[in-house]
């Protein structure tokens, strides 16, 4: 389901899984950034209309939502190695 976390599986060293968490914490907050550097996305959400701090705010949401959303992925990835095992 989750293919980029397969590697683990075989490289389950600490410093690895350490250094893999970060590469896809990185990913995902660049997708953050890409997402809220978009036209698109700002003409949608009238960005215009709205101050800096309310469009900081925004985009710290979609960065922290990045992160509950890998923890999560991770738990249940725990979750089904511990119950194979």
């Amino acid at each position: 389901m989750f293919s980029f976390i397969h590697p683990w599986r075989y490289s389950t060293h600490p410093a690895r899984v350490k250094s893999k968490c970060r590469k896809i914490v990185f990913i995902g907050s660049k997708a953050a950034f890409l997402l809220f550097k978009d036209e698109k996305v700002r003409k949608f959400l009238k960005f215009s209309e709205v101050d800096a701090t309310e469009q900081d705010r925004f985009f710290n949401e979609m960065v922290v939502t990045n992160l509950v959303m890998f923890l999560l992925i991770l738990d249940e990835q725990i979750r089904d190695f511990l119950s194979y095992h």
